[in-house]
């Protein structure tokens, strides 16, 4: 592998953990948002006559956020997944220099 190619792996290397780093931002912010919601926070009561109401809305909004971190993890996993090729890439250009 030419001086260039080297170079060329680990840009990409550093461009795969650029944007390992940014999924895992966003799922940072996402996760710490569904946990801000209920840390320190008082649950709040459901009214007598409308309790199914009140539970149907906090569920529905529980499985909305699951599958916001479903996607989020997924992307990540992918993401982590490109990084590793590029790095396998890496190391051997250094294993075995052309």
């Amino acid at each position: 592998m030419s001086n260039s190619g080297w170079m060329t792996t680990l840009s990409d290397v550093e461009t795969a953990i650029g944007s390992c780093l940014a999924a895992l931002d966003k799922y940072e912010e996402r996760f710490s948002g569904v946990l801000g919601e209920h840390v320190g926070s008082t649950p709040t009561t459901a009214v007598p006559d409308e309790p199914d109401e009140h539970w149907a809305g906090r569920l529905g909004g529980a499985v909305e956020q699951a599958d916001q971190i479903d996607r989020l993890l997924t992307e990540q996993e992918q993401l982590w997944s490109h990084w590793q090729v590029r790095f396998t890439d890496w190391v051997r250009s250094l294993e075995h220099p052309a």
